[in-house]
């Protein structure tokens, strides 16, 4: 069922617990059969190492090519053809796999191994061989340029992560500088009152000491007046 939903991260963890690859259903279709059917190469590779055979008898006598073939999957068709897979095996109605393909490209691979002798059955396979080389080379190309654009990618995040923080950080000493301005400013003031308080004191202090005095003189002269007063 996990086969035939299409769930191969599924298939591969019953694969790897242990559940048969070559279980049948009630017609005759092992898990290969379905997961040919929907191209899945990964869940192909997990089965036939789990031990699913090539050429399992399926409903109305399909095999796992037959299906691959019929739904147009052609790099999974030449991948089972790599692998083995006999195209000359007929269903229940005398079907080769090469009746029921799909596509020119298809049609022709098949027809090329279904019709030719042994010399040209090798001589496809070692074109496919060589095709499955080039597309290995290609993807190891576009990993490799893949890999560098997120090099390339993270390179460019690090400069810009790096600029925010110089950035973060220059505003941050401007705010502290701001704020030491502040503080040193509210300082003085504070000073500047200080100082203008103290003045004002002083300047009261000397006010009630010159008043003191005077009034002292005052009443001196005042008595100085009363005395010779009293020598008359």
């Amino acid at each position: 069922m996990a086969a035939r939903e299409g769930h191969w991260e599924v298939v591969g963890k019953l694969v790897a617990a242990g559940a048969s690859a070559v279980v049948k259903s009630r017609v005759g279709d092992t898990p290969l059969h379905w997961a040919c059917y929907h191209g899945a190469v990964e869940a192909v590779d997990q089965l036939l190492e789990a031990g699913a055979s090539l050429e399992a008898v399926g409903d109305v006598g399909n095999r796992p090519l037959h299906l691959a073939a019929a739904s147009g999957r052609y790099s999974l068709v030449a991948k089972l053809l790599l692998l083995g897979a006999n195209t000359r095996a007929r269903n229940d109605y005398g079907n080769v796999p090469l009746y029921l393909a799909k596509g020119e490209e298809m049609v022709a691979m098949l027809s090329r191994m279904h019709k030719g002798d042994d010399e040209a059955r090798e001589r496809v396979k070692q074109e496919l061989e060589e095709e499955a080389e080039r597309l290995l080379a290609i993807g190891q190309v576009e990993a490799e340029k893949a890999a560098q654009e997120v090099e390339a990618r993270q390179t460019a995040l690090d400069a810009a992560a790096k600029k925010r923080k110089e950035e973060d950080d220059h505003e941050a000493r401007l705010e502290a500088e701001e704020a030491e301005r502040i503080r040193l400013a509210e300082e003085a003031r504070r000073k500047a009152e200080e100082e203008a308080r103290a003045a004002e004191e002083a300047r009261r202090l000397a006010a009630e000491e010159e008043a003191r005095l005077a009034e002292e003189a005052k009443k001196k002269k005042k008595g100085k007046k009363g005395m010779k007063g009293k020598k008359k």
